[in-house]
């Protein structure tokens, strides 16, 4: 995260340098603060996209529907007083 920060902190400054605007401005300000906006889309949608992968990977009714087998899979069976896990092989 900080390689991309630092790239963007980069290009920000070369692209101050060719425009020539003063950083203390208020249209550089301006500026900044859009292109703040713009990675903080990207990023928010990034997770939104991953999040929702993640859950249509658990979520009984995609598998159904998409004859996908799923990301997760959890089976426990109870005994009269001790918990097991099966062995994933045995499943």
């Amino acid at each position: 995260m900080f390689y991309i920060s630092g790239k963007i902190a980069k290009l920000l400054s070369a692209s101050n340098k060719i425009v020539g605007v003063p950083r203390a401005s208020h249209a550089w300000k301006d500026y900044t603060e859009y292109v703040n906006e713009i990675v903080i889309d990207g990023l928010s949608n990034a997770i939104c996209a991953s999040t929702k992968y993640l859950t249509d990977q658990i979520d009984p009714a995609v598998i159904l529907h998409n004859e996908t087998p799923p990301l997760l899979e959890v089976k426990l069976e109870l005994g009269t007083a001790v918990w097991a896990f099966p062995n994933p092989g045995t499943v």
